[in-house]
């Protein structure tokens, strides 16, 4: 991909994951949370040791950036049409 495409993607990524974060917390609480500061609220651990493999751990921010990507490349969507739905269903497939 080129860098265009990547950026919109990273953009699109933390965008799906203030929406993510919203869902999780109250209302008062979801409304410090923005695109700017989304990445200090979530866990720095991004990988996890299951089954004697190393994996990114779900809704941090590179497993949501690659979870765009499959999705851009599967279904031949734009990258800001990309929304949370999208994201979980690809995870629950």
């Amino acid at each position: 991909m080129n860098s265009k495409t990547c950026k919109q993607i990273r953009r699109q990524s933390k965008k799906i994951l203030v929406d993510w974060f919203k869902t999780l917390v109250s209302d008062q609480q979801s409304k410090e949370v923005d695109t700017s500061n989304i990445l200090s609220y979530l866990s720095p651990q991004t990988h996890i040791f299951a089954n004697n493999q190393l994996r990114l751990n779900a809704y941090s921010f590179k497993w949501t950036v690659k979870a765009i990507k499959k999705i851009v490349k599967k279904n031949n969507m734009d990258v800001n049409t990309v929304r949370l739905q999208d994201v979980e269903k690809e995870k629950n497939s």
